[in-house]
């Protein structure tokens, strides 16, 4: 599977797994807003990786933004019902 897309001009954008990537050391950096849109950046591309949603779904919840971060829960269990976290 190609993980990036092609902007109008031709030029790749950031991958999936970068954005996935910039997403999770702004975590560890306790930049949560940032890592929420990186991850959303990365959903966009990748509307069916539960991965995303669920990096993304642990940034909400750290901002207390509890609504939002269940969301992103039900979706990754809605794409991957086996998903352990």
């Amino acid at each position: 599977m190609d993980d990036t897309k092609e902007t109008k001009k031709g030029g790749p954008t950031a991958s999936i797994e970068d954005l996935k990537n910039k997403g999770n050391e702004c975590v560890k950096d306790g930049k949560f807003i940032e890592a929420v849109l990186h991850y959303t950046q990365a959903i966009k591309l990748d509307p069916n990786n539960y991965v995303l949603y669920s990096n993304r779904s642990l940034a909400f919840l750290k901002l207390d933004q509890h609504y939002l971060s269940l969301q992103d829960a039900n979706e990754t269990v809605r794409l991957q019902p086996q998903w352990a976290k």
